[in-house]
C-alpha cells in the first residue's frame, strides 16, 4: 500500500494491489476507483493599510481535503521572502485541523514594505494562491523606522 514517484516525475506508482491516481496529493485508494481530491483554499487576510514603523501583520490560512497543504510560501511582488528576525522578518506555521496557517509579520515597517504579497500554497509541484496588497502610509515615524536594516 506504498506509492512512490518516479524521480520528479507526477507519474505515480502503486506498490502491492493498490490504486495510484495523482490529483495534486497523491494517496493510495483500496476502497474506491476515485482519487482522493486535494482541494486548496488560501485566504490571505491582515493588516492592508499601516503608519510607517508599525508592524505589518498578514495571515495565510491554506486548508486541503482531507489534509492540508505541505507547506507555504511567502513573496512579495514576486520575490521570495525568507524569515530574518534581525531586520524584523519573521514567519511561522502551524496545521490547525486541516488548515495550515502561516503568519508573516515584519516590525517597524517602511516605506518600501507596501506591495502585493502572495502566500503560496503547495504539495510537491502544486500550487494555489491568494493575495494581499499592503499600503504603508507616510505618516510620523518613531524610533523603529531607523531600526530595519536594507531591503
Amino acid at each position: 500500500m506504498i506509492c512512490r514517484m518516479l524521480s520528479k516525475n507526477p507519474i505515480k506508482t502503486c506498490v502491492s494491489n493498490v490504486n495510484c491516481l495523482t490529483v495534486m496529493l497523491s494517496r493510495c485508494s483500496r476502497h474506491s476507483k476515485l482519487p482522493h481530491i486535494f482541494l486548496a483554499m488560501v485566504q490571505v487576510t491582515g493588516t492592508d493599510y499601516v503608519d510607517r514603523g508599525d508592524t505589518i501583520q498578514l495571515v495565510c490560512n491554506a486548508s486541503g481535503d482531507p489534509y492540508p497543504p505541505n507547506d507555504v510560501t511567502w513573496y512579495k511582488d514576486s520575490v521570495k521572502l525568507n524569515p530574518d528576525a534581525q531586520n524584523g522578518l519573521l514567519i511561522t506555521k502551524r496545521i490547525n485541523n486541516r488548515v495550515l496557517i502561516s503568519n508573516l509579520v515584519i516590525r517597524h515597517s517602511r516605506m518600501e514594505d507596501g506591495g502585493d504579497y502572495v502566500c503560496v500554497a503547495s504539495d510537491g509541484g502544486s500550487g494555489i494562491a491568494g493575495m494581499m496588497t499592503v499600503h504603508v502610509l507616510y505618516g510620523e515615524c518613531q524610533m523603529g523606522c531607523i531600526m530595519r536594516k536594507g531591503p
